[in-house]
């Protein structure tokens, strides 16, 4: 313990690098470069860079919105026994618009001592130390909570690219792979390109027609088509397979949800919540519905879990507010509802419910 009270900012640390390093044999210059342009402003804690056997040098450097280039790391010569933290001694404040460049450069020719093979061949990224990675964890703080979100958006839409990047090669080099066809079309669906995944779905599933994960994420495609009935088939094809997976369970009553069939939605949530009794959403969602049946108690008992579980998630805050106040618990409400705004300000019913809660403790 550090402090006598809780934390008043939470540090966020993302990652920046590529999962698509292919490198040739012999080629002793190969490099991996990314950029990532800070949404918010943040103070910079640390870095930590990490490559393995052939990774040579690394380099880090800041661009400020007025041009200005502001070196944060710089290592001439890596070792792979050099897994570290590099933590500032006095946080760097960086504006918002900083763009934040990294530049990794590795050695896989007979002329690297450190490379683990004495003939090279062809090294892609993977996780054995054999193979190679270009990760690079940048830990920030936000100044607000409203900020942690946009950041925490801003990062997630960036890994989400990554991964279509790193699937692409991925596949290239092995095209026979259901596991690998998946991943690269739940990519996709990720940033949107959902014509694109479907076909590899349909391969990946002609490979393996037991495959859960395959069935889920081709629900999932549907669902984003607007495919409802079609999506419904592939999620409870994927919970069948997979029974006690609670992420599939769920995913069965998000749509039922979707399909206005809420009784079942209901017990679809019940299902993964006894799989996993913390599992957050779930019990977000069942308290949603028992709220829109009138059985408010439970819907606060599950949502009031669910927000403890998730604390910083703007709408679990605003759907416990409504209840709270449809429960004529108005206090509570309006603490929970000024939370949701505070973690993200443009959550509308939020705001609205906050003003009819106000009013009514006005009166």
């Amino acid at each position: 313990y550090f402090a006598d009270g809780p934390a008043e900012h939470v540090p966020v640390m993302f990652k920046m690098g590529s999962k698509a390093i292919d490198i040739p044999a012999g080629q002793p210059d190969y490099v991996v470069t990314d950029r990532f342009v800070l949404p918010v402003a943040v103070d910079l804690l640390s870095l930590y860079p990490h490559a393995h056997y052939l990774g040579r040098q690394m380099q880090v450097d800041a661009v400020l919105p007025d041009g200005t280039r502001r070196s944060l790391l710089d290592i001439k010569s890596w070792s792979f026994r050099w897994q570290q933290d590099y933590r500032y001694v006095t946080p760097i404040a960086l504006p918002a618009g900083t763009t934040i460049e990294m530049r990794f450069t590795y050695d896989n020719s007979v002329g690297n001592a450190n490379n683990p093979r004495r003939q090279p061949e062809r090294v892609i990224c993977g996780p054995e130390s054999t193979d190679e990675m270009a990760n690079l964890g940048v830990q920030v703080l936000p100044r607000t909570a409203a900020d942690r979100r946009a950041l925490l958006e801003a990062t997630g839409r960036h890994d989400a690219h990554a991964n279509v990047a790193g699937a692409e090669m991925l596949l290239r080099h092995n095209p026979f792979s259901p596991e690998t066809r998946t991943f690269l079309a739940a990519s996709y669906v990720e940033v949107g390109r959902i014509d694109e995944a479907i076909p590899h779905l349909e391969v990946a599933l002609g490979l393996d027609p037991r495959s859960a994960n395959a069935h889920n994420e081709m629900g999932g495609a549907r669902l984003r088509q607007g495919r409802v009935a079609d999506a419904l088939t592939s999620f409870q094809r994927a919970a069948a397979l997979a029974p006690d997976d609670d992420r599939l369970q769920f995913n069965v009553g998000m749509v039922l949800m979707r399909a206005d069939r809420s009784a079942e939605a209901a017990r679809a949530f019940e299902r993964a919540l006894a799989l996993n009794p913390g599992y957050a959403d779930a019990h977000g969602e069942l308290g949603v519905l028992r709220f829109a049946s009138g059985r408010l108690p439970d819907a606060v008992r599950h949502l009031e879990r669910a927000v403890a579980l998730n604390p910083d998630s703007a709408r679990l805050h605003s759907d416990l507010g409504g209840a709270l106040a449809a429960s004529g618990r108005f206090d509570e409400a309006a603490i929970h509802l000024r939370r949701a705004l505070e973690l993200d300000p443009s959550h509308e019913a939020a705001r609205v419910n906050l003003t009819r809660v106000e009013q009514r403790r006005g009166r």
